[in-house]
């Protein structure tokens, strides 16, 4: 046994004797402090496919509710249910006893016997009851980030060449190959970029963003002569040559707001419709902080881009009409969008038939090297659609039909189960909650495919629970959907979720994903079923103090089978069953001034014959002190162990506000990290980050890529600054 195992299983035993000390200090939880975002951070740090920084713009609706909190009074159910934790039957149970029992301060809530206390705190962190409070318009807000790993890659050590033949200028004649240097294969430097610009003022909103990830360029000369392959041997430029300046950067920008009956949102924007089966582009989803939520998705129709994911999102306008500019309880919205999109193109076809094909869409919106940039804009897609929505004192049900088109066609080979360059899709959802009971689901149809998501939550006393069904068959064509469940189709599942309030103080959630490929397609060769379960158990024995206990099992078992050589059936391959246990504590001393958060975690992963078990030990401590309004500091330590990347446990963290950080930390080793946010003007935050993590049982990180560092240490240094103008 390593000493880092060790370490991981002896340091909880110091991290509780220092919790007892400071227990006897502990105060009531401070305002401000509620676990809403650290719920938020690992709802997305345990979804799959987080690996790196994220914007969330969850994120920064808290952050927007902080400074001008939701006013109980003028606040609808679409608002309130927005906040994580706080469900659509407590959302209308708490807007009826404000507009009922007319409260003037929100202790008066804790009446409410469906209330839990850690919805009090989010309520006491974002929500307001002063009637008076206003939010002050004009506002500006000026968001700018850098950031960078301290230590080289390898894509900005290894140098890119190029052999030119060199010609008499008379008779043509070769006469050498000189061998070039071009630069490094990635085009920029290390430093990540953001700046970010917000508006608002009375029912106008504004953003312009520019985001340049490490490595990129600003700006690139680009020309057809060259295909940028490494010692290409190629003439010398021809003085015909088309050369193009690019941009390598990504920037965005939107304009949302009202004109008369009409609401209009041009330039880059987000789209939600439904369940998300076929249009669901922004990032963030508002359910994900709660099993019994999880797979209901509350749509909020188009609002502006304002993360810096570079892939997800719509360019165009959008005409929405308010409820009764058409007819009463009637809402109306045309949507267009012209963009273009990364891709990977084949060739296809001989003669007069050739052309090229789509083969994948890329989403990691890179453009380091000249191949990312060679890829990035390469398809452009054309789309243009409509929505009707009906609404009613008991929710609403839409109509939803669009067409979209492609320079290039899909191929129906590996990635994908449908062909052509023209998708026409038409959706139809539904939204009620009728006595305690919400119904909500979505049916779709789209490139020859269909699908379709049942959801149903109810509520009792001390009691809540939820059930979906879902259904994607492998030729649904959702580009832009993404459900719960499996955003790249052929699945068929159900999810059961239920939570437990046996006490104010104590809550029970416990949740069964089952989940099966419909039929064996080229894209999935070897249909899988399986289940993914967890139960969490939270406590507060105190004011102060928060424990928690979750425990996970998942079980992912592929259903083809093949007879051996002696004709008997051999096992099933990519069998993978992984069991987990999470403990975290959470204490509040020094009248709030400092939070104390430790966790224990491990992981183990049991695969068949073919492939040896994994085992996973985080053990991990995070401080954060407060001494005064205007001034956080944090540290963090955490010990970890993980034989197989299926065992990796993860840290994430939202250091920097506005961003969520996470990835897996497989192997032997130790991550430390720090951050500080200081106010030295009421509308000036200035926050910094400093993280590194050490491995233990390698010689570089990430060999054979151009990611890769030649050391065994990666350390990321980040600054932020926001600052409100009015």
């Amino acid at each position: 046994m390593s000493h880092d195992i060790r370490a991981a299983r002896t340091t909880p035993a110091i991290a509780l004797l220092l919790a007892a000390h400071l227990l006897l200090n502990a105060q009531q939880w401070p305002r401000g402090q509620s676990n809403i975002v650290d719920n938020l951070i690992e709802s997305d740090a345990d979804r799959a496919g987080l690996d790196g920084d994220e914007d969330d713009p969850r994120l920064d609706y808290l952050e927007r509710l902080r400074r001008h909190p939701l006013n109980l009074y003028r606040a609808d159910e679409d608002a309130l249910d927005r906040l994580p934790g706080i469900s659509p039957m407590l959302a209308r149970s708490i807007l009826s006893f404000v507009r009922n029992r007319h409260p003037t301060a929100l202790a008066e809530l804790d009446s409410l016997d469906d209330i839990t206390a850690d919805a009090l705190l989010t309520l006491g962190d974002y929500t307001t009851l002063d009637s008076s409070a206003r939010i002050t318009l004009p506002e500006a807000i000026v968001r700018l980030r850098a950031s960078s790993a301290l230590e080289e890659r390898r894509g900005y050590l290894g140098m890119l060449h190029r052999r030119v033949v060199r010609r008499d200028p008379v008779t043509g004649d070769s006469l050498k190959v000189d061998t070039l240097p071009l630069g490094p294969r990635y085009l920029g430097n290390p430093v990540a970029a953001l700046a970010r610009v917000q508006i608002e003022a009375s029912e106008w909103r504004a953003g312009l963003l520019f985001e340049k990830d490490a490595g990129e360029a600003l700006l690139v000369r680009d020309t057809s002569a060259f295909t940028y392959a490494d010692y290409e041997l190629t003439e010398a430029t021809p003085a015909h040559a088309d050369v193009r300046t690019r941009l390598g950067a990504f920037l965005s920008a939107y304009a949302d707001g009202a004109a008369g009956p009409v609401r209009i949102v041009a330039g880059d924007y987000d789209l939600e419709i439904g369940q998300g089966l076929l249009l669901w582009t922004s990032t963030g989803n508002f359910g994900t902080a709660a099993a019994v939520t999880a797979p209901l998705r509350i749509a909020h129709g188009a609002s502006g881009h304002t993360s810096a994911e570079e892939t997800r999102f719509l360019r165009g306008v959008v005409l929405e009409t308010r409820r009764g500019a058409l007819a009463d309880n009637l809402e109306a919205m045309i949507f267009a969008s012209s963009r273009s999109l990364d891709a990977t193109l084949d060739a296809s076809g001989t003669g007069a038939d050739s052309g090229t094909v789509i083969a994948t869409l890329r989403s990691d919106g890179f453009r380091r090297t000249w191949s990312e940039l060679r890829r990035s804009g390469n398809v452009s897609e054309t789309l243009i659609g409509a929505s009707v929505r009906s609404r009613s004192a008991e929710g609403s049900s839409g109509l939803t039909v669009y067409s979209t088109a492609y320079s290039s066609p899909f191929q129906r080979r590996l990635f994908y189960e449908f062909s052509g360059d023209r998708i026409t899709g038409i959706s139809f959802n539904w939204h009620y909650a009728l006595r305690g009971t919400v119904l909500a689901g979505e049916v779709a149809g789209a490139g020859g495919g269909v699908g379709g998501i049942a959801t149903m939550l109810t509520r009792g006393t001390h009691l809540e629970a939820s059930l979906s069904l879902r259904y994607q068959s492998p030729r649904l064509a959702a580009i832009h959907g993404d459900p719960f469940g499996s955003a790249s189709g052929n699945e068929e599942g159900l999810y059961a979720a239920v939570e437990l309030r046996p006490l104010r103080s104590a809550r029970i959630e416990a949740h069964l994903d089952l989940f099966n490929t419909v039929e064996r397609t080229p894209t999935v060769p070897f249909p899988r079923a399986g289940h993914d379960a967890a139960i969490t158990a939270e406590y507060r024995p105190g004011s102060a103090v928060l424990l928690s206990l979750r425990l996970r099992s998942a079980r992912n078992l592929n259903a083809f089978t093949v007879p051996d050589t002696l004709d008997r059936e051999r096992k099933r391959l990519l069998d993978r069953d992984l069991a987990g246990v999470r403990c975290d504590a959470r204490l509040a001393a020094l009248s709030g001034m400092l939070l104390l958060h430790g966790r224990f975690e491990r992981t183990q992963v049991q695969y068949d014959d073919s492939r040896p078990a994994g085992d996973g030990i985080l053990t991990m401590i995070e401080v954060r002190y407060r001494p005064t309004r205007s001034f956080t500091a944090g540290w963090r330590v955490a010990l970890f162990t993980a034989s197989t990347f299926d065992a990796a446990p993860r840290i994430a963290d939202a250091d920097l506000p506005g961003r969520i950080s996470s990835s897996p930390l497989s192997g032997d080793g130790y991550h430390v990290a720090m951050f500080v946010r200081w106010q030295p003007l009421d509308r000036v935050l200035i926050s910094g980050s400093f993280a590194s993590t050490t491995y233990n049982d390698r010689r570089s990180i990430s060999p054979g890529s151009l990611q890769e560092i030649r050391g065994t240490t990666l350390d990321v240094l980040a600054l932020q600054a926001d600052v409100t103008f009015q």
